[in-house]
């Protein structure tokens, strides 16, 4: 089984070519309120030099739907992430415009977890990160993935939340997720991803799949 390497908080063009040369199969631009947000007109040049093999996504935390459709004119992704507290009514709008969607759940314990697991039926795809309060995510801290045992999870999800080179392995191993979602695991500094570090997870990722 293929497991899909989703880089995330991308802010430059340099980082995306690096993400896509070593094997990433998503790259995440953050247009939510975060230290990696990104404007439009920023998104839609480094868009422009990726490879067409590479599929894109825009993480937004509840938006306006006027400003998904104004970033999705300029910025084609291939998957829209909703990060924040976001009804299925709304999302089934934004299935409207024909995107893929990728629906972002705050781990805080089991029946929550089930709970939302249950409301979200209409996406693509669930990411499973960490429950920090007043935080969206990016903190680097992983949840207990011992939550997701025993839950009947039928959507394909990522796991998202603290993971890193040293740790995706074991996290894929544990959890089979459908993908793993990265962003300050594989940073130098805030903005600034260090391409060995992101060599190094994609190349764990990638030996992991034999546990799938």
């Amino acid at each position: 089984m293929s497991l899909k390497i989703k880089i995330c908080g991308i802010t430059n063009k340099e980082d995306a070519l690096w993400s896509a040369n070593l094997g990433a199969d998503i790259i995440g631009f953050i247009f939510a309120e975060s230290k990696r947000k990104v404007s439009i007109d920023n998104a839609s040049l480094i868009l422009k030099e990726l490879p067409p093999y590479v599929r894109t996504v825009g993480v937004f935390a509840d938006p306006e739907l006027k400003f998904v459709e104004k970033v999705f004119k300029t910025c084609k992704f291939n998957y829209i992430q909703l990060h924040g507290n976001e009804s299925s009514d709304f999302i089934a709008e934004v299935k409207n415009m024909n995107i893929g969607i990728i629906k972002a759940i705050r781990v805080k314990d089991q029946t929550d977890l089930a709970n939302s697991i249950a409301i979200y039926n209409n996406v693509d795809f669930l990411l499973l990160d960490t429950y920090t309060e007043g935080q969206l995510g990016g903190t680097g801290l992983s949840f207990d993935w011992a939550l997701l045992s025993g839950l009947n999870i039928e959507k394909p999800f990522f796991l998202s939340g603290g993971l890193n080179p040293l740790n995706v392995l074991d996290a894929v191993k544990k959890v089979k997720p459908a993908g793993v979602d990265v962003s300050s695991g594989v940073e130098v500094s805030i903005r600034k991803k260090d391409y060995d570090l992101m060599k190094e997870f994609i190349a764990n990722a990638r030996k992991s799949e034999k546990f799938l």
